[in-house]
């Protein structure tokens, strides 16, 4: 029959931390020579290397890293400030609560 490998923890993570970093490194080299409307796209490719090679934790991990690496790096911020939209949702609760 078949056997299964057991590898260490500390392995399996490891190499979905290196793997997350990798794709992050040859993204961050051919973005300004390949631009992409799909910017995790280079991505998903980690997430599956991760998830073969340690299983469904390394893989969402990695998925986890990419994800933020992907919007600190290559996701346009808002311009709007958070507190004038906390400010209008605030004042249109008031103006409910105040009419009933």
């Amino acid at each position: 029959m078949y056997s299964i490998k057991r590898t260490s923890p500390l392995l399996r993570y490891g190499v979905a931390a290196v793997v997350a970093g990798l794709a992050l490194g040859i993204k961050l080299l051919l973005d300004p020579l390949i631009p992409q409307d799909v910017p995790f796209l280079l991505l998903f490719g980690a997430v599956m290397v991760s998830a073969w090679f340690g299983g469904l934790g390394p893989g969402l991990l990695t998925m986890v890293l990419a994800g933020l690496a992907t919007d600190l790096f290559f996701l346009p911020r808002k311009t709007r400030p958070v507190s004038e939209s906390c400010r209008f949702s605030c004042s249109s609760w008031r103006a409910r609560s105040s009419v009933c």
